[in-house]
């Protein structure tokens, strides 16, 4: 996906708090790197937040 210019969603060992939750390693193509929040509304809609900038 990354290669097709889309970015991805994931949970990694180096950044624990993704293990579980409602918290993800979002990574853009440039490998630009976030901690994101995201959330599933009652009515279906995905939320998405920025929390932190991730390192490289």
């Amino acid at each position: 996906m990354l290669k097709a210019g889309v970015p991805i969603f994931y949970r990694n060992d180096k950044y624990p708090e993704t293990l579980k939750g409602d918290l993800f390693v979002k990574e853009y193509p440039k490998g630009a790197k976030f901690l994101v929040r995201k959330e599933l509304t009652s009515d279906y809609r995905l939320l998405e937040e920025i929390v932190k900038p991730l390192d490289k």
